[in-house]
């Protein structure tokens, strides 16, 4: 089952701002969906190679349609996002929290002040490191307890109490353990303290990893700004908000007398600030109370600070580069809280205008004329000097400092205090200066080492190309001295070749007359050559003609080597006969008596007179009527007569049936005796047959006029026609019977008493054919859809009614055609309205089909039902009825399955089920044989291979229609993933790109063309590779007639129709080897390949070479060849004998069928059970409801077809309908 993708949120996290951004970015604000080529430029900017690229759009391209939606692109970025920080970019990595990603030269970058958008301060090489350290402590659950971190801290050296403030700022989210980036942090921080870094009090922004910073907001505002400000107040001692200059001596006797409480002290704002050192506030060169008004707009919570989000639309503003911005938010956020509170904003203010408007860079650290002075370090005990000099207050009382005689010496003491303090400040800032001078100067010194390493390393290694140089010098040296003793040997043979060459030019002007002499001969034999090939067309088109001719002779032969043998069977009828009348003859010298008359009944079998049906010569013109109003004669036991006889001439139409025969003494005979002339029967063992002419015969028996001596056809078919059958009186004796009696014009009602001898016995061990004219094929597969298995139907039927059979086909309703059609050839296709479920094929369902099977079997007489292909649902769902019911069924497979999948697994059981009560199947090739016997357990004696044929007069070589100065390949077929699409797909280009005068015509469809059409737009092929759709089959041969090569690159084929056409059509046949595709074609017609790109196009490249260079075989050679191998003719006369068998199989009781199922598995073969007894409840419930009196025959006897008015029709004599087609 597909994975559930996950929402944007959840893919983008905490960034989903940033996701937005460069979704806007990249859909240049629409918002809509993004093509192929612009999300692929976008995407370049990673600077990730293709291949990543291509993985990442396989996954974010959800749909397939070479489009991007929002999510796609989510997709697409979190993707990208993966494989920079070193993950895998597959989809159950989605939902991994990562920083975003980066590309270069976009519009959007993520600033570092800002909030949820600050860059981790952690290089990317020292995480890896890090976490290469967190995974071989080895996570539980992806985070580490304290116990397993505890020795890696305590080996760095570090104090406990450092390292458990480590602990507290690492553990963000306060869990008591440790994942990946709370260790990462943690390991940083040790690192910094080895180095001899502060550890801050609280995380700057910088430092919290981007996936911890929604849980570590809360702290980075108003609670990080209360702690801050609190612990500075208890740190600094506060001033008064008014008072006046202080001397020494007040501020020493305060400290004696005064209560130990702090001064408070309030600057203009109303904050607290702390004492700050002994300078005024406007020693400070920032003018507060300029950026008041902007900061109060900024900061909407009137909280007295603002954030980097606050701070950032006001900044870039201001037009300075983002990394200077950036910079003076670090000096200016002194505490590292990402906030700024009035005077921090000013200063950053003023650092910026001081860009702008005199272009001075910001310093690397501030110096203390610039610290902001709430942020200014306390000085205590040292009397401070407050600017506010507006109000004076009033010593306190017992005080006067003007008269103190220390005053001079308190103030002298005084300046050089402040002195001392000034000295220490630009002290200090020389030491911080110094110190970042340092830092630079250390970095400049590690620079320089790399440089010296670097160049250390370069000039080893130029040292070492040196002495390669100078080896390779003298190698060269070496070669010089050989090639130039080369070179003077050259000279020398070059002298002696000169004086042969002198020596041949003599020769060859000696020769050149002898040449020309014999060119001009050559020409003459080639002029001779063309002329013999001209002449051998001609032959061969004569030759053609002749074959075409022989075979329409051989056909003619045939049939009349069929009359023959019906000839010969009725002569050794009439030579039995002709010997029993002998013998009868005999006994008919004298008076017949009536027990004689009795022996004579008795040898001669004379079929009962109940056994006789009149039949009324008007219901034979006119037989539009039912079969239960038609009278027919037929003789019982009797192999030669098939059809219905009509009742004209018949010898026993005037007799007489009475209750007992009414012989008397007197003789039957006396009156008209039909043997009287006893010289018509020789009893001698001559031949009456071979030389017995019309003078030897007073009355022919075997003729229809005793007044023409033309002989009677005895062995002529009954069809009832007036040929066999003479309808008209005559005046003279005319027998149509041998047996017959005087026709009731020329006797009289006294002598109708009298009976003929009976009929002689029938001829012994005489073979029976079974019958099977009426056969139904059964599929989903027919036309108007075009197929393989569609041809097969078709070509077998159009044959197999040509050989006499009535075939009925059915299948599913197609657009447009729904109901009862015939086709062109008299085929009869019931369209049944059923609901199509995928590829062609009907939803299952048993019960739903069993009314209209058991209709058509029965409505038709169906003696045989073969249905076809096994993807087919109404193919096994009416075997499996028709069992039931008692039709024999054969089965035809066209198609290789596999046994792993799941799919396979069901369609294969299924297949076993309904070929449980199967008589015959037919497989197109022994690879299919093999194929079904194992996935149906079938017995492979009851199995026959017949493979498929071709009406090769519609698929004939054009050679004209190809193009002389292109290669054209041709490929027809379903454009699926069984045909090998996806090779074919990697296949084209290549050969594209190898052979330049080689075009592909490309003909069919399927849900994999758009793959075939990617790979025409990206190589810019649409000009070589030429997409023609589905053809009709009826016009395919206008495609592959275009052709030199046909390709066929299926992975799985029982036998493949389409290279037969293709071959009959001349064209070689390049293959994969799969299934029975070897089988189709002899070796010299087609050449095999692997099922791998490289073997396709290694093969695919010789066939080419050998069709530029002419040795394919000529086209018209092979379509003979093909037309010798392939004929539908003999695969419905195999497919006949097939039927015979199956019709002498015996029918299957229920108990057995039961049986079988159960045979099948214990579970599946009680539910087939089931199956079976619901469908025998439900056929009993359609026999009660509809009974089969009501179903009438449709059975389309002798159906006959003739030209009238230009218009091709058909007869069935049982209702005379026509059928016409134009």
């Amino acid at each position: 089952m597909a994975m559930a993708l996950p929402s944007l949120y959840e893919i983008a996290g905490s960034h989903l701002r940033v996701y937005e951004e460069f979704f806007s970015e990249a859909t240049n604000g629409q918002h809509g969906l993004l093509k192929a080529e612009e999300a692929a430029a976008f995407l370049r900017r990673s600077n990730l190679d293709n291949a990543t690229l291509g993985q990442v759009w396989n996954v974010a391209d959800i749909s397939r349609r070479g489009l991007l939606d929002k999510q796609g692109f989510f997709i697409a970025l979190k993707l990208i996002a993966l494989v920079q920080q070193g993950q895998q970019p597959v989809q159950e990595n989605l939902a991994v929290d990562v920083d975003p990603p980066m590309f270069f030269g976009s519009g959007f970058t993520p600033v570092p002040f800002a909030d949820n958008e600050t860059e981790w301060c952690i290089q990317p090489d020292d995480r890896k490191k890090y976490e290469d350290i967190f995974y071989s402590l080895m996570p539980v659950n992806g985070k580490l307890s304290g116990e397993q971190v505890k020795p890696v801290l305590f080996n760095s050296g570090l104090s406990k109490n450092l390292l458990r403030k480590i602990w507290d700022l690492s553990d963000i989210d306060k869990d008591g353990h440790l994942d990946k980036h709370e260790m990462t942090l943690a390991l940083h921080l040790v690192y910094r303290a080895l180095e001899n870094d502060p550890v801050p009090d609280v995380l700057p922004l910088s430092m919290i990893p981007p996936a911890k910073r929604e849980q570590y907001k809360p702290l980075s505002t108003a609670a990080i700004s209360r702690s801050h400000f609190s612990s500075t107040s208890l740190d600094c001692p506060p001033r008064s908000r008014a008072s006046s200059v202080t001397s020494l001596e007040r501020y020493s006797s305060l400290e004696h007398t005064a209560p130990k409480h702090p001064f408070v002290s309030r600057s203009l704002s109303g904050t607290p600030v702390p004492v700050m050192l002994p300078c005024s506030r406007t020693a400070w060169p920032v003018d507060v109370g300029a950026w008041q008004l902007e900061f109060r707009n900024l900061d909407t919570n009137d909280d007295g600070l603002i954030s980097g989000a606050e701070a950032k639309p006001y900044f870039l503003q201001t037009g300075v580069a983002q990394n200077l911005l950036a910079h003076i938010w670090n000096l200016c956020d002194t505490d590292g809280v990402g906030m700024l509170n009035l005077e921090q904003f000013a200063l950053a203010m003023h650092l910026i205008e001081q860009k702008k408007k005199h272009n001075l860079e910001p310093p690397m650290l501030l110096t203390p004329d610039l610290i902001p002075p709430s942020c200014r370090p306390p000085q205590r005990g040292v009397s401070m000097v407050d600017v506010d000099t507006s109000t004076d207050t009033p010593p306190p009382v017992g005080l006067d400092l003007a008269n103190s005689p220390f005053r001079q010496e308190m103030d002298q003491i005084s300046k050089e205090i402040n002195n001392m303090q000034i000295e220490k400040r630009e002290l200090e800032a020389e030491i911080v200066q110094a110190e970042a001078d340092m830092k630079v100067k250390q970095a400049e010194i590690r620079n320089l080492e790399v440089e010296y390493n670097t160049l250390e390393a370069t000039i080893n290694q130029m040292e070492r190309q040196k002495l390669e140089a100078q080896k390779r010098l003298d190698e060269l040296d070496v070669q010089k001295e050989t090639l130039e003793d080369m070179v003077s040997k050259l000279k020398v043979k070059l002298e002696q070749e000169e004086a042969d060459m002198l020596t041949l030019d003599t020769d060859v002007e000696r020769n050149s007359e002898f040449i020309r002499v014999r060119q001009e001969e050559l020409n003459s034999k080639r002029a001779q050559l063309q002329q013999l090939r001209n002449e051998e067309k001609v032959l061969e088109q004569q030759l053609e003609q002749q074959m075409s001719e022989m075979g329409q002779a051989s056909q003619q032969e045939k049939g009349l080597e069929f009359k023959i043998e019906m000839m010969q069977n009725t002569v050794d009828q009439l030579k039995t006969q002709h010997v029993t009348l002998n013998e009868q003859l005999a006994h008919c010298n004298g008076d017949v008596k009536l027990t004689d008359l009795n022996r004579l009944t008795d040898k001669l079998t004379l079929p009962p007179i109940e056994s006789i049906t009149l039949v009324d010569d008007s219901k034979v013109q006119h037989s539009n009527q039912s079969n239960e109003d038609e009278q027919k004669l037929t003789f019982i036991d009797n192999p030669f007569l098939r059809t219905t006889v009509s009742r004209a001439g018949d010898p026993f139409a005037q007799i007489e049936v009475q209750s007992q025969i009414p012989f008397t003494c007197e003789d039957p005979f006396a009156t008209v005796d039909p043997f009287a002339d006893a010289s018509s029967f020789d009893v001698s063992n001559k031949d009456v047959f071979t030389s017995a002419t019309a003078g030897d015969f007073v009355s022919d028996p075997f003729s229809t006029s005793s007044s023409t001596n033309a002989p009677f056809d005895p062995f002529k078919p009954l069809d009832g026609t007036k040929e066999t059958f003479n309808t008209q009186a005559s005046s003279n004796l005319n027998f149509d019977d041998p047996w017959a009696t005087v026709p009731s014009d020329s006797i009289n009602n006294g002598q109708l008493k009298k009976r003929p001898p009976p009929r002689p016995a029938l001829p012994k061990n005489r073979p029976i054919t079974p019958k099977f004219e009426d056969t139904s094929m059964v599929s989903d597969y027919f036309c108007p859809n075009t197929g393989g298995v569609e041809s097969h139907i078709y070509h077998l039927a159009e044959c197999l009614v040509q050989r006499g059979h009535q075939i009925v086909i059915v299948t599913h309703h197609y657009e447009g055609r729904r109901g009862i059609r015939y086709l062109s050839n008299g085929l009869k296709i019931y369209y049944l309205p059923f609901v199509i479920l995928f590829n062609q094929c009907v939803i299952p369902s048993l019960l739903s089909t069993l009314p209209a099977a058991r209709y058509i079997l029965q409505h038709e007489k169906i003696e045989i039902l073969h249905s076809h292909s096994s993807l087919s649902t109404l193919a096994q769902e009416f075997m499996f009825h028709a069992n039931l019911i008692g039709v024999r069924t054969v089965f035809t497979d066209h198609s290789l399955f596999g046994f792993a999948d799941m799919a396979s697994v069901a369609g294969n059981k299924m297949l076993e089920c309904s070929l449980v009560h199967c008589n015959r199947v037919i497989c197109v090739s022994h690879t299919g044989k093999e194929n079904l016997v194992l996935r149906s357990s079938f017995p492979s004696e009851r199995v026959y291979v017949i493979p498929n044929a071709l009406d090769t007069h519609h698929f004939t070589p054009d050679p004209s229609q190809r193009c002389p100065s292109k290669i054209n390949i041709v490929i027809a077929c379903r454009l699926t993933y069984r045909k090998g699409i996806d090779l074919l797909a990697r296949v084209i280009p290549r050969i594209c790109n190898e052979h330049a005068d080689v075009d592909f015509i490309i003909a069919g469809d399927g849900p994999m063309r758009i793959l075939l059409e990617e790979v025409r737009e990206s190589g810019y092929l649409q000009e070589r590779v030429k997409m023609v759709g589905n053809i009709p089959h009826n016009k395919i041969r206008q495609i592959l007639v275009l052709g030199n090569i046909f390709l066929n690159t299926s992975l799985t084929e029982a036998f493949c129709m389409t290279i037969l056409e293709a071959a009959s059509c001349g064209l070689h046949v390049v293959a994969t080897r799969v299934g029975g595709v070897p089988e189709v074609l002899p070796k010299d017609l087609i050449t095999l390949a692997d099922v791998s790109v490289d073997d396709i196009v290694l093969v695919l490249g010789k066939v080419i070479n050998r069709c530029r260079a002419g040795l394919q075989l000529e086209p018209w050679k092979v379509h003979r060849r093909i037309v010798g191998m392939y004929s539908w003719t003999n695969v419905a006369k195999r497919t006949e004998r097939v039927y015979m068998d199956a019709v002498q199989d015996e029918r299957h009781s229920y108990a057995n069928i039961f049986a079988k199922h159960l045979s099948k598995g214990f579970l599946f073969g009680i539910l087939m059970c089931i199956f079976v007894f619901l469908d025998l409840l439900y056929l009993i419930f359609l026999r009660i409801c509809d009974s089969t009196k009501n179903v009438l025959s449709a059975r389309h006897k002798n159906i006959k077809s003739h030209e009238q008015n230009g218009e091709r029709q058909w007869v069935f004599n049982n209702n005379n309908s026509t059928l016409r087609q134009s």
